[in-house]
């Protein structure tokens, strides 16, 4: 765009300072509006492409459900509630990826439209 409207300006201004064809400015600018154009096709057809693929990969409540009752997720509970009774814990490297994993994953669930 910052291309089509500097040669917009050429045209209406026509500065001094830029020697410039009109005819040559008008030129490119309808080239750059024919670019841009094609890309634009080429850009709604990957969205709706992208969209496609999303909807084929939306998570379902069985899935959910199936994540809330793992070990995993019993095991990152169990460890949130020791932290919040004994500040003083050591915590492993383990412990801190379980952890982090259900936070992120529960946030997830949590914001999804």
């Amino acid at each position: 765009m910052s291309l089509r409207h500097f040669y917009s300006y050429i045209i209406a201004e026509n500065p001094k300072e830029i020697q410039a064809d009109c005819h040559l400015a008008n030129q490119l600018k309808e080239k750059m509006i024919r670019w841009s154009t094609s890309y634009k096709r080429t850009t709604l057809k990957r969205k709706w492409e992208k969209m496609e693929e999303d909807r084929g990969n939306l998570i379902s409540p069985e899935q959910i459900e199936a994540f809330e009752t793992s070990q995993a997720a019993r095991d990152a509970v169990k460890l949130l509630g020791q932290l919040t009774e004994a500040r003083d814990m050591e915590i492993t490297l383990n412990h801190y990826t379980l952890i982090r994993g259900y936070l992120l994953v529960e946030v997830s669930v949590d914001n999804a439209k």
